[in-house]
């Protein structure tokens, strides 16, 4: 997790399956929020300026094939920037109905994984 108190990066790398990664989800534990899209940076890197800091973390892929890949509780609430979490529970979904959008009206902003 990379960033600053007003936005979040996140590297996602090594994920599988199809390779091309096209969206990043995040979900914060303990919350009645649903999964929140990251816009894409550049590379590898996914942004938000969801307030992630002191919350424990899960997240959710979108490979180009339409597969999601899923690691929940993956990053704990007492995390710091510059940390790295390997995500060893990634499972493998099947494709959804619904449409995955990078992006929208959410703020802008970023945090690694």
């Amino acid at each position: 997790m990379n960033g600053n108190q007003w936005f979040y990066e996140v590297i996602v790398s090594n994920v599988g399956g199809a390779g091309d990664i096209v969206g990043v989800q995040v979900k914060v534990d303990k919350s009645r929020l649903r999964w929140t899209s990251l816009d894409h940076d550049w590379g590898a890197t996914w942004k938000t300026g969801f307030p992630l800091q002191g919350k424990t973390l899960s997240f959710r892929v979108k490979s180009s094939d339409g597969r999601y890949m899923t690691s929940m509780h993956v990053v704990p609430s007492n995390w710091q920037f510059g940390q790295t979490f390997e995500g060893r529970n990634f499972k493998s979904g099947g494709r959804r109905r619904r449409n995955f959008k990078s992006g929208g009206r959410r703020r802008k902003g970023v945090g690694q994984l």
